[in-house]
């Protein structure tokens, strides 16, 4: 060992000088890296200021855009539909046939603390009995979902968890007649099947 010791030592020091002559005296060139990604899409943006009749100015409000929206709306999962919404608690119940939300610490059942709209319409059938009995609306048909919270929501009603607005696809304007189908299948024999037809032809 102590006779191999030596040129090792030898093999190891040459190495490296050999390795310091090739640096100094070659330039290399590297090739440029190219990296691309994939920015998320901002799903959920804010209300304009002013639109029509309605101030949403320095009122907490959320714009939540379905149709870019990486969710189950077949089932409305409302979990992934809030889920970056602050301030929105979900209960679990009934399988996505009301949505159960609610901000402020309130009840969530059924969602019955929100004011509920459909195109600025009104959709909660007894406002102060039993405002939870509004039909349920297929979000397959829903282009985005306009929401304000807090005591801002108080203009719209006395219901003071807050103002739901979905807002209605409308029909393409490029084409004088549209089609559009959403199937869906899932575990425990889930079937949803969803069709609509558009067209810009007179009314």
């Amino acid at each position: 060992m102590k006779k191999l010791f030596p040129f090792l030592l030898f093999i190891i020091l040459n190495n490296t000088y050999l390795k310091s002559q090739i640096l100094e005296n070659k330039v290399y060139d590297l090739d440029s890296i190219l990296i691309e990604g994939v920015r998320e899409k901002n799903i959920i943006k804010r209300l304009d200021p002013i639109q029509g009749t309605y101030i949403f100015s320095g009122k907490k409000n959320e714009n939540l855009s379905l149709t870019q929206m990486d969710a189950n709306i077949c089932e409305k999962n409302a979990r992934q539909i809030f889920s970056k919404v602050p301030g929105i608690f979900v209960y679990d119940m009934e399988g996505g046939n009301q949505m159960n939300i609610a901000t402020r610490g309130l009840d969530p059942h059924r969602g019955w603390e929100f004011n509920m709209r459909k195109d600025g319409i009104i959709i909660n059938s007894d406002m102060y009995g039993y405002p939870a009995s509004h039909y349920s609306i297929p979000l397959e048909s829903i282009e985005r979902i306009e929401l304000v919270r807090g005591t801002g929501s108080l203009q719209y009603g006395a219901q003071f968890g807050g103002m739901i607005n979905y807002i209605s696809k409308t029909a393409d304007p490029s084409k004088k007649f549209s089609f559009e189908n959403y199937s869906s299948f899932g575990s425990y024999n889930l079937l949803s099947n969803y069709i609509s037809f558009g067209t810009n032809l007179k009314k």
